[in-house]
């Protein structure tokens, strides 16, 4: 990779904040009822992707701090997902 296709730390911070925003929005424009209708894959809807979404967060948290609980990656898990639709 050339140094022009690199992207800054702060770039990529950036980037990643603004996915989970829009993520955010999206999510938060829908009822409980649609969150749980499947969709895009057979058989998955709205709120079992966030489920997976947090799992996979959850996960990568563990992963990057093993000695110590990860407050930060809580925060970010929490933005994406509302409890309502992980209710089932």
């Amino acid at each position: 990779m050339s140094p022009d296709e690199q992207s800054s730390l702060p770039d990529l911070l950036q980037a990643e904040k603004a996915g989970w925003e829009e993520l955010e929005g999206l999510v938060e424009a829908l009822t409980p009822k649609q969150a749980g209708i499947s969709g895009y894959l057979p058989g998955w809807s709205v709120k079992d992707f966030l489920a997976h979404i947090a799992g996979w967060l959850a996960e990568a948290g563990a992963a990057t701090t093993p000695s110590r609980v990860n407050p930060d990656a809580n925060a970010t898990a929490a933005c994406c997902w509302r409890p309502e639709y992980l209710v089932m």
